[in-house]
């Protein structure tokens, strides 16, 4: 039961129309989310801490939730522009910014895949 919600957390409902437990993704996510709330609820934990995608608004989310007297606090966090710089990041590890194309890392990552595989050997 939700008993009350920050006006960030109403507004991306109300944009978004979610129902009430939809907002977690979907799948894996939600069924990781109830496992986690339900672990801090019945006192297993003392604290869970979730990443999870909202698909439909191409979104993420960090979900902490901690224990209260009675119940627990579960706060919501949107974390997309910090998921976007790290794919960003990682992208630029592997790709030239000016042309795209790929660059040594690339290069080297593939060479070290390829030798482990044992598919490639230099002579």
């Amino acid at each position: 039961m939700i008993v009350a919600m920050n006006d960030a957390w109403r507004s991306f409902a109300a944009h978004t129309q979610e129902a009430s437990n939809e907002h977690l993704g979907a799948g894996e996510a939600q069924d990781e989310s109830r496992i986690g709330v339900d672990s801090v609820l019945k006192g297993e934990s003392a604290r869970f801490n979730l990443e999870y995608p909202h698909t439909k608004e191409q979104q993420w989310f960090m979900m902490v939730v901690t224990p209260l007297a009675q119940g627990a606090t579960i706060v919501h966090t949107d974390i997309t522009k910090r998921m976007r710089s790290e794919e960003k990041i990682r992208s630029l590890d592997y790709f030239d910014p000016l042309t795209a194309l790929h660059n040594r890392s690339m290069l080297s990552d593939r060479i070290t895949q390829l030798r482990a595989k044992g598919g490639f050997t230099l002579k």
